[in-house]
């Protein structure tokens, strides 16, 4: 999405399958679009920006949300691990066999918490 653009409150995103290829957050929406904004805009990102050695481009995302924990890696493209975080969430048992977390609050928060711990 280039600078200075109106559609702030979509933020876009990389996905495998037939997932909508983009999503927009409920609420804090251009909290979030600032993060991402300045990690994908090469007119905002500084050229020379590397995490431990690597330039940021050459480098890999990935975030799994799971049940009890979000996860997420920051990895070469050969497969290298470059930086790795882990964030627990609450988990809820209303019946015996089932198990529940709040997707949405979960998705946003632990997804932010993660990515600025390996950008960092």
């Amino acid at each position: 999405m280039p600078c200075g653009s109106r559609s702030r409150d979509l933020l876009p995103v990389t996905v495998v399958g037939n997932i909508a290829s983009s999503v927009k957050p409920s609420g804090a929406s251009r909290a979030y679009h600032g993060a991402w904004h300045s990690v994908r805009c090469p007119s905002c990102r500084s050229p020379s920006r590397t995490i431990q050695g690597v330039e940021l481009s050459d480098l890999l995302l990935g975030l799994d949300i799971g049940t009890s924990s979000s996860k997420g890696v920051l990895a070469t493209v050969d497969g290298q691990l470059v930086a790795v975080a882990e964030r627990p969430h609450a988990l809820s048992l209303p019946r015996p066999g089932w198990a529940e977390h709040d997707a949405e609050t979960v998705w946003w928060a632990d997804a932010l918490e993660i990515f600025r711990e390996l950008l960092e």
